[in-house]
């Protein structure tokens, strides 16, 4: 078996940890109903009546990213599926404006209110889970950045930097 590259061991650890994160934010999206049963917020309903659109959105994105992972590292473009992905910025706009509230009032009910253990894990798991759209931004901008470009030179720049090029 052929040594994997830095770029491919980078690549893989993405694809790992974006395919991770979209499992998480459908583990959210299932525990959506029994969050509602805990009380109305208005920052946690913003959040949650995004999840299908959002889970949607980036199960896509997997999909994109992984189908640029297959290709040769010369074919590969990973610009469309992340200007693709931008495309939904103002859903995730919404969803880290309110993660803030939201967050805070799921702690305001695990402090004051007793509750069954379920419904305590359950309002726990959801708080560690509303965090994680906030961190993929600077997780997919230093993808971007380690993320060798493939040596191909544009035909209309023959002589510049490919990294300058794109």
């Amino acid at each position: 078996m052929a040594e994997l590259s830095t770029r491919d061991i980078l690549v893989e650890r993405f694809l790992l940890d974006e395919r991770t994160y979209v499992d998480n934010v459908e583990r959210l999206l299932e525990l959506k109903a029994r969050i509602y049963k805990v009380r109305e917020n208005d920052q946690l309903s913003t959040i949650l009546h995004l999840l299908y659109p959002f889970v949607d959105a980036q199960r896509r994105f997997l999909l994109a990213i992984e189908t640029v992972a297959r290709q040769p590292w010369e074919s590969q473009s990973w610009a469309a599926p992340f200007r693709k992905w931008s495309e939904m910025s103002s859903m995730y706009a919404k969803f880290i404006t309110n993660e803030k509230g939201a967050t805070e009032f799921i702690r305001n009910v695990l402090a004051k209110e007793y509750l069954t253990k379920s419904l305590s894990f359950l309002l726990k798991d959801s708080l560690r889970l509303l965090y994680l759209p906030s961190q993929r931004l600077p997780r997919y901008s230093g993808f971007l950045k380690v993320c060798p470009l493939p040596p191909i030179i544009p035909s209309s720049a023959p002589f510049c930097d490919p990294r300058e090029c794109y």
